[in-house]
Order: structure tokens, then sequence, then C-alpha cells
């Protein structure tokens, strides 16, 4: 609703009377004509819609219900995810580039680590333990984003031969 209502602003001599939505639809169709930029955006969609919905929405449900001190819980569990985060990025900064083959594995395997430690928040009775496993989540996640972010504001995805 709120995307009716953003107007752009005159920008030096140039006013352009597109709105905000059809700027979203060329960049839409600029995305679904490169493949490496369409594979980029459908992985990063299935990790919000998999992974970031049921993360944020089932660690306070799991620090309610499952961990003792259920408040301190979930700000731990969410401290170790940023801490994780932030380990992750300077991770990625740090670490040599990985090769084309290496980073669909590493991006595979980091997919089904986050699958595997999220199904595995079901059995999770211990605040240390999800402290850890948000850690490791939080340390790929941080990694995966900045390589991703870097791969693709530099060079297209080395995933050509892939067509969706």
């Amino acid at each position: 609703m709120t995307l009716w209502q953003i107007r752009q602003q005159e920008i030096g001599n140039n006013r352009t009377n597109d709105h905000i939505l059809k700027s979203i639809n060329e960049g839409l169709q600029f995305v679904l004509q490169d493949s490496s930029l369409k594979v980029s955006l459908i992985l990063i969609s299935a990790a919000n819609l998999f992974f970031v919905g049921p993360l944020y929405v089932g660690i306070p449900v799991l620090a309610q219900l499952r961990l003792a001190g259920a408040v301190a819980a979930f700000g731990l569990i969410m401290s170790a995810y940023g801490g994780g985060n932030l380990l992750g990025i300077l991770s990625a900064g740090n670490l040599p580039k990985p090769k084309a083959s290496l980073l669909i594995r590493l991006i595979v395997g980091l997919f089904a680590l986050f699958g595997l430690m999220l199904t595995t928040f079901a059995f999770v009775t211990s605040t240390w333990m999800a402290f850890g496993m948000l850690l490791v989540l939080g340390a790929g996640n941080g990694y995966l984003a900045i390589t991703l972010i870097t791969l693709i504001s530099n060079a297209p995805l080395p995933i050509k031969s892939v067509e969706l």
C-alpha cells in the first residue's frame, strides 16, 4: 500500500514521472534476463522464505516454551546469531575468494547446514546448545551474504549453465 504513495523527486534538471512500481518492474525484468542474477534472486528469496522467517518466528517461541529464563535465553541466542554474522562477515573479508566450483558447493553446503540446524531446533532444550547452533548459522550467513554480494557486484555468478 505504501508503494502507491511514493513519488520520485526531481534530481538536477531531470524529473521523471515514473512510479516506483514501474521502476521495480524494470529492475525485475533486468534480473530475469540475466541467468546468474536470476539464480541469485531465487537463492536469496528461498533463503528468506525458508530460513529467515522460521528463525525469527521460531527462536522466540523456542525460548518461551522450552528454555529456562525465556527472555534472557532469547537475548543470548539472538546475540549469538548477530555475533556469528559478524564473524562470518569478517571471515569473508579475510579469507581468499572461493573459486567458482567451490562456491557452488559452498552455497549448497551452507543451505543444507542451515536446513539441518533449523530442523534440529525442534529438539533443543538447552540455551547453550541453541547459542552454539546460532553462532554457526550466523557465521555461515554472514560469510555467504558478503561473498554473494561481492560476486554479484563485481561479476556475474559462475552459474551460466543453469537455465530457469
